[in-house]
């Protein structure tokens, strides 16, 4: 399913209500002390910490040196790109990946998604193969696990489990189907397999006659996703309204254990490594916690990403995220101080992710990326929070939160703007995982639709670029959202007038 989820307050009140000013997520009081008006991020009376909260310190705005010619001294790029295998949608007709999970055995990798099993060889990281689509026309498959060297079982959210034979990856041969909604999270251990399902808790299927035989029900999640690898006997389930569910596999058994909060948001995704935990919680990032004791992990640390955090990999003290913006290494060899390694940008949408050390894998919707990195090399990253930004139509700033999401020092070179827009900075260096504000401030006058250019020592993009505009009447952009009416599914009509003063949210998406 793809979706897309625009939140807006109700009619006439767009963005926020008069005397209100839209900053991140939330409309607060205006700032009446001062002539311009704020669209987001701090004032002039203050300096942010890393949350955006007031610190009560004055912020010494600097001015960016004019102009935008990418640096001569860049340092190296921690992260590489080996190599990348496309499977798009050129050919109408011809079934394409889109890749949405990862799982790898020795030589080979499995991609799943849109295009059902992808087997992929990847003894030559450095020159993927692929194998085949399973099934041959347009199938959808979530997740996959390995059962045994020629043995996979496949998870369907609207159809059921299915166990095929990969002795030959460029023919899967089916064996076992199983009938059923809400399967997700696939976890083989100790010759049985354990697996996540919406609105029964977790499942426990004997594979041994290459069928799936059903021979325990475990009750009591609500809204389950992954579920990690066991250590020390203890596995972990990534449930989105429950939090962290340690899933105790020591006894005869398997049985849950108390739900644990997970700060940041809910849960997406749960990997682990060793004695370390690494939650995936959306824009909230990436939750750490320490397992000293298995059935009650205590959260240590909250990693930021740039974009929205599905899936995370860990091995050999490296964490690899995947943000569908983009991905990003981490040192966990400390999970409680996690320290920034290498962000990337990649072309499509970063949903799945595996890293073996310094080897990673991304699923990139119709790519598969082979990808390495090297944690001895030091660069900065700059994080930007869009490429399009819209200033106040009758003059004013625009306050842009960034961040050094790399492992040295970011340095803010040089900018430039069109219409005479002026671009400061809270600093113009920013430590490895140190927030930094940019203020856009606009004149008035005409409207303009221009660029604005950011050069730095990002060694990886030097010069990020982006859309502005002001003064410009837009039909959809700060204009009070129009009147309309929809019906609900049992028929009972709803319009948007109804709900001023209220927040609505506006889904659109399609399934298949």
């Amino acid at each position: 399913m793809l979706w897309l989820a625009l939140s807006l307050p109700a009619c006439q009140r767009f963005p926020c209500q008069e005397g209100e000013l839209l900053v991140g997520e939330e409309c607060v009081a205006a700032n009446t002390g001062g002539d311009t008006a704020e669209t987001g991020g701090p004032d002039d009376t203050s300096t942010p910490d890393d949350t955006g909260e007031d610190t009560g310190t004055p912020i010494q705005w600097q001015a960016l040196a004019s102009g935008c010619e990418p640096p001569t001294d860049l340092a190296g790029d921690p992260l590489v790109e080996l190599a990348a295998v496309y499977k798009g949608q050129d050919v109408p007709g011809e079934t394409f990946a889109e890749i949405v999970d990862l799982d790898k055995r020795g030589d080979w990798i499995l991609g799943t998604g849109q295009g059902g099993l992808m087997p992929f060889d990847v003894s030559d990281p450095s020159d993927p193969q692929f194998a085949s689509f399973f099934p041959e026309r347009m199938g959808r498959y979530y997740k996959s696990e390995w059962a045994s060297d020629t043995r996979v079982v496949l998870s369907h959210r609207d159809r059921g489990l299915e166990l095929v034979d990969l002795s030959d990856p460029s023919a899967v041969t089916p064996l076992h189907f199983a009938n059923g909604w809400g399967y997700e999270g696939l976890l083989f251990h100790d010759g049985l397999l354990y697996t996540t399902r919406r609105g029964v808790g977790v499942e426990v299927f004997d594979l041994s006659s290459d069928r799936l035989e059903l021979v325990e029900t475990v009750a009591g999640l609500d809204a389950p996703w992954e579920i990690s690898a066991p250590h020390n006997g203890v596995a972990y389930i990534a449930d989105a309204a429950l939090g962290l569910v340690p899933l105790d596999l020591r006894g005869e058994s398997a049985t849950l254990g108390t739900p644990v909060p997970v700060d940041g948001g809910g849960p997406l995704h749960v990997s682990a490594d060793g004695g370390a935990v690494f939650v995936a919680v959306g824009a909230g990032g990436v939750a750490v916690f320490e397992t000293s004791d298995p059935l009650a992990p205590t959260q240590v640390a909250l990693i930021p990403v740039g974009g929205s955090a599905v899936m995370t990999s860990a091995d050999s003290g490296l964490l690899w995220i995947a943000d569908n913006e983009g991905i990003a290494v981490w040192d966990v060899s400390d999970p409680a101080d996690p320290q920034p390694v290498a962000r990337e940008i990649t072309d499509q949408f970063a949903l799945s992710i595996l890293g073996e050390g310094t080897q990673g894998y991304v699923g990139d919707w119709n790519y598969l990326r082979s990808v390495a990195v090297d944690p001895s090399v030091k660069a900065p990253h700059l994080e930007m929070p869009g490429d399009r930004f819209i200033l106040p139509v009758d003059g004013g700033t625009q306050t842009l939160r960034i961040q050094n999401l790399g492992s040295d020092t970011l340095e803010l070179r040089g900018a430039s703007a069109d219409g005479g827009v002026t671009v400061e900075a809270s600093s113009l260096s920013l430590a490895p995982g140190e927030v930094g504000w940019l203020r856009l401030s606009y004149g008035g006058g005409e409207g303009f639709r221009g660029g604005l250019c950011v050069a730095s020592n990002d060694s990886d993009q030097p010069l990020f670029t982006a859309e502005i505009e002001a003064g410009v009447d837009d039909p959809v952009i700060g204009q009070p959202a129009p009147d309309f009416v929809l019906q609900d599914l049992d028929g009972n009509s709803h319009s948007l007038s109804d709900q001023l003063g209220h927040p609505v949210v506006l889904a659109y998406f399609a399934t298949w």
